[in-house]
């Protein structure tokens, strides 16, 4: 529901804060080691990948205003730089981290030290949820069809997207 990249960070940002008590709820070592790798990870790579991906967002296109109702376009301007703005799209797939991409997957297992039905809140309702729909929001508002279609951003994200879930298919299924 956000109208810009900005609002949609902050708010991005707000759920990790918000739930990581929910994650170190036992306030035993094993809560409180997930509850680290939880903020490493989420906040981590928001802040290493994202923040920089909003700076170079805004210096390509001179705001960070999402064109609601225009996914075709995106924000971009059409002479953009190609290079920078693969660029710009791979630190965004980066940062979202929430949404349990291979290889920034990692906090998940490790917030299962929550009670069960925070867990399920966790992974399935709240945070995974938000991952993925701040992704389709960046993806699809900042960049638009068009130029993703251009650069060919889609079918790689397709097939990270593919990867991700044969991996974790598979490593459900190892595990039991």
């Amino acid at each position: 529901m956000s109208a810009n990249v900005f609002t949609l960070y902050l708010f991005y940002e707000f759920i990790t804060v918000f739930t990581y008590p929910l994650v170190a709820h036992h306030q035993d070592e094993e809560g409180y080691h997930g509850g680290r790798k939880y903020l490493v990870y989420l906040m981590g790579t928001s802040k290493l990948f994202l923040l920089p991906a909003m700076i170079l967002t805004y210096v390509l296109c001179g705001t960070l205003d999402f064109r609601l109702g225009d996914i075709a376009r995106g924000i971009f301007p059409p002479d953009a730089n190609p290079t920078l703005v693969t660029i710009t799209y791979c630190l965004y797939a980066a940062g979202l981290a929430k949404a349990a991409i291979m290889p920034l997957h990692n906090w998940l297992p490790s917030a299962m030290v929550a009670p069960t039905p925070v867990s399920a809140l966790l992974h399935a309702v709240a945070v995974v949820k938000a991952g993925c729909s701040a992704s389709a929001a960046y993806f699809l508002s900042v960049f638009g069809v068009n130029l993703m279609d251009t650069l060919g951003l889609g079918e790689v994200t397709a097939i990270f997207a593919a990867f991700t879930i044969v991996l974790g298919i598979r490593h459900c299924t190892d595990q039991g």
